[in-house]
């Protein structure tokens, strides 16, 4: 059963994520490879795009005028599909890397598709970080501590909207809501989380491409479990289905009781007679007519 409580969080992550690291490096490796060619193809396009403006202005001798306006045009473009593969086509993908943890710590059957199975929420998840990302901002620009808190109290929208398929305002209202009643609690686990975290990315860091590699496939992953075992812990509505399918959906055995067969309460009969001829029935007749005479004259 998932707790709010510090150690449980951490065990129950770490026993999964032993349990499942071949799933993890495999869907992590694919995240990051998705990432790499989403990203990496359009800042090309970017670069190409400022070049080729600026190759055809100096070829044509235009004016410094018409150059800057080709060179610009060619910008806005480029940082236009830039924005839109960070604000749209990321978010969406990084959301089904969520849910594949979610899956992961359920043990639930893990498919490819998955990793898309989050863009039809992407409207709702891009309004959530717009909207919570200025209110955090706000906050921290009064005085810091009002936009941390801010960040606490809404920890838990996203996480609501990949597992229960809410809109960005009801997932907002109800991570305020539960988190509220806990705050200490899961401001505590959040501040550890952060700070394991930051401290194995330092230490990873010095290892250059190999650290790199074991942050994105083996590290992240871990504490993404951890955020998963704390969303749980917190609403528990969810909690018997991810215990029941982490036990591997274990049936109970059934057990018969038969009753001793009981004896008929119907009482014997004795067997129907044996029909007889008409000679064996005239002699019955006579033997009885006999035995009723002696008995009349021993009466008397």
């Amino acid at each position: 059963m998932f707790n709010l409580d510090v150690e449980m969080v951490f065990v129950s992550a770490w026993e999964r994520w032993k349990s499942a690291i071949g799933d993890i490096i495999l869907y992590s490796f694919l995240y990051m490879l998705g990432v790499i060619v989403i990203v990496v193809p359009l800042i090309v396009v970017l670069m190409l795009a400022i070049g080729t403006s600026t190759f055809l202005s100096v070829i044509s001798q235009r004016s410094f005028e018409e150059f800057a306006r080709n060179s610009l045009i060619g910008l806005i473009l480029g940082l236009t599909l830039l924005i839109f593969a960070v604000t749209v086509i990321l978010p969406g993908w990084a959301a089904g890397y969520l849910y594949i943890f979610r899956n992961i710590l359920l043990s639930q059957r893990l498919t490819f598709s998955d990793m898309f199975s989050q863009f039809s929420k992407i409207l709702h998840i891009i309004l959530l970080s717009i909207v919570v990302g200025f209110i955090v901002l706000f906050g921290l620009l009064l005085f810091i501590i009002p936009g941390l808190v801010f960040a606490i109290l809404y920890s838990q929208a996203l996480f609501l909207i990949i597992d229960k398929n809410m809109d960005f305002t009801t997932a907002m209202g109800t991570s305020w809501k539960r988190v509220k009643k806990d705050f200490w609690s899961v401001t505590g686990i959040l501040v550890l989380l952060i700070i394991a975290q930051l401290g194995l990315s330092m230490i990873l860091a010095v290892l250059s491409i190999i650290g790199s590699l074991a942050q994105v496939l083996l590290v992240t992953p871990y504490f993404i479990l951890a955020s998963w075992v704390l969303y749980f812990a917190l609403f528990p509505s969810d909690e018997q289905s991810a215990l029941a399918t982490a036990k591997g959906n274990v049936v109970s055995e059934t057990t018969y009781h038969f009753e001793p067969e009981q004896q008929s309460t119907i009482p014997a009969t004795e067997p129907l007679p044996i029909p007889e001829t008409e000679e064996e029935a005239t002699e019955s007749e006579a033997k009885q007519e006999d035995t009723s005479q002696r008995g009349n004259n021993s009466t008397t």
